[in-house]
């Protein structure tokens, strides 16, 4: 695997550092509202200047529903592009929109396991009363309101929910984009995971995952490793909602207004 080789140290403690501030851009008043009931951060390519556009254009200044108690915040996090001009861009970007948390860490598809950990040090210090954090991608489609409508019907704590994925088995094709070396999972079977296109988890839920994932060896498949093998070692069991998938639904604006759907996948800024 590019950038985990059999000899590269998968201790989450040495990149994530959780005693010490790793973000070049914080964006720490992002959680300072009291009544934040929901978060959603997209985890997005630095160069994605276009699908995170799309996003604040479309469901991210979606109308809260009912009251304020309902109240929610989009961010987008990144990494560091190792690149000035991208970086310039981003500055720019984050100074026009105050939405974009981004982190001290290389952005490749192989460190996604990276980002996802950086979200949960973030939302654990930065976010002290919101109730419930998304963890989702920028070719997602996300109906904010059928989200918040199905929170608002479940229990507060303990919760990790999303498209479940049983039964997945490592895939041993060296060219396979979801390859799993054997040196960095022996097991024959994954732990039941979420798609990491899209999961929901309540704020005591981040707490424990981060706290699990500082002491278990970084897995490169961010929702196998996140929602399966950190969540199983910390005694939380991911939950399957039909109104999550990893899929992409048909373009019928009738289907997207839909009480039942939350997520598609693959949609595209145009088609967004």
């Amino acid at each position: 695997i590019s950038g985990w080789s059999y000899n590269t140290s998968r201790d989450l403690r040495r990149y994530v550092l959780p005693d010490n501030v790793t973000a070049i851009i914080p964006q720490l008043d992002l959680c300072s509202s009291p009544d934040l009931f929901l978060l959603v951060v997209v985890c997005s390519a630095v160069a994605n200047f276009k699908a995170r556009a799309a996003i604040r254009e479309t469901w991210a200044s979606a109308p809260s529903i009912t009251n304020s108690s309902s109240s929610f915040k989009v961010a987008f996090l990144l990494g560091d592009p190792e690149n000035s001009t991208l970086q310039e861009l981003v500055d720019d970007e984050n100074l026009h929109y105050s939405d974009i948390i981004q982190e001290g860490f290389v952005d490749s598809y192989n460190n996604l396991t990276l980002k996802s950990v950086m979200m949960l040090k973030w939302v654990s210090t930065n976010c002290r009363s919101v109730q419930y954090i998304m963890k989702t991608d920028d070719d997602m489609f996300v109906n904010i309101n059928n989200l918040v409508r199905l929170l608002k019907v479940r229990i507060l704590g303990n919760l990790l929910v999303g498209a479940l994925i049983c039964g997945a088995r490592p895939i041993a094709d060296s060219q396979n984009k979801w390859y799993a070396p054997h040196y960095m999972y022996q097991g024959t079977v994954y732990p039941n995971y979420l798609s990491g296109t899209g999961y929901v988890m309540s704020r005591d839920v981040v707490l424990r995952l981060y706290q699990a994932a500082l002491k278990t060896p970084l897995f490169h498949l961010e929702d196998v490793y996140l929602t399966g093998l950190c969540a199983h070692a910390a005694r939380i069991r991911p939950r399957h909602h039909p109104s999550f998938t990893y899929s992409k639904r048909k373009l019928d604006p009738c289907l997207y207004k839909d009480k039942t759907v939350v997520t598609s996948h693959r949609v595209n800024g145009s088609e967004m």
